[in-house]
């Protein structure tokens, strides 16, 4: 019968461990944004967004650089990454 005593103890602080993370996680409340309600809303959201020209250009000339015949297999895949 005192085992279960224990058991009980053991489940009543596991218990009381979940809680202690739980509702402070349930108390934090995010402040919720209503959804775009229109095309107008969401083009004008999309219109807000520039693209940085120089970084494209950097990321597309690195996408199609060809690799060099000389790598090895480890660096192949490397690069391919």
């Amino acid at each position: 019968m005192s085992w279960l005593v224990g058991v009980m103890k053991g489940a009543a602080w596991v218990l009381f461990c979940l809680m202690t993370q739980l509702i402070p996680a349930l108390a934090q409340t995010a402040s919720f944004v209503a959804p775009p309600r229109s095309i107008n809303d969401i083009t004008a959201i999309l219109d807000q967004e520039k693209p940085d020209l120089s970084r494209t250009g950097k990321l597309n000339k690195g996408a199609n650089a060809e690799p060099p015949a000389s790598m090895s297999a480890s660096a192949l895949a490397e690069f391919l990454l």
